[in-house]
Formats: C-alpha cells, structure tokens, sequence
C-alpha cells in the first residue's frame, strides 16, 4: 500500500509545473489493471481485506491517471478543480502564486 500511497508526493509537483514527466503511466496502468483484477477476485472470495486495499489501489492510481491527462491537456483544469483543492491542502507547499496560472 505505501508504494501506491508514495506515488501521491508527486502530484503536487505535477500541479505546480504541469507537467506529465513525474507521473510513470505505465507503473500508473500496469497498476491500474492489476488492483481491477484483484478487486474483482476479492469481490468473487468475499475477501473485504483483500478487497479495501484494492480498491484503494485503484483510487490511488486513478488520481495519478487524471493528473496525467490532466498535464497532458486531456482534461480541462475546471473539472478536477476540487481535486486540485485537495493537493493544495494536503501539500501546503503548494503556494497560491504556482496555482494562479493553471
């Protein structure tokens, strides 16, 4: 779990700069794909253990995925702009000058 949870401290430099560089999109779908496919089986096993850390897997590597389409101009800055509000509180690094220009 902390190796997908770690791969949140680069998001805010991906909102600070805008660029996609930081985020591994293949680490991101491989990801992606295997916490789908445990999910599923802990769903099939009635696994709840197994099936938390899972789905929080796959939360965790969807943030990255919007980020990433975010950086790549996939999706408009105003439809995860509550998720942008996020990072800026969790990461008070985050200064409100960085965020004027996205």
């Amino acid at each position: 779990m902390s190796t997908y949870i770690s791969t949140l401290g680069q998001i805010p430099t991906v909102i600070r700069e805008r660029e996609s560089r930081y985020i591994n999109l293949p680490m991101v779908s491989v990801s992606l794909v295997n916490s789908v496919v445990w999910t599923a089986y802990a769903v099939l096993k009635k696994d709840i253990p197994l099936f938390m850390t899972n789905f929080l897997a796959f939360t965790v590597m969807s943030v990255n995925l919007v980020f990433y389409l975010w950086a790549v101009e996939l999706i408009a800055t105003e439809q995860i702009w509550t998720l942008i509000n996020f990072f800026k509180v969790a990461f008070p690094d985050l200064q409100k000058e960085s965020l004027e220009d996205v």
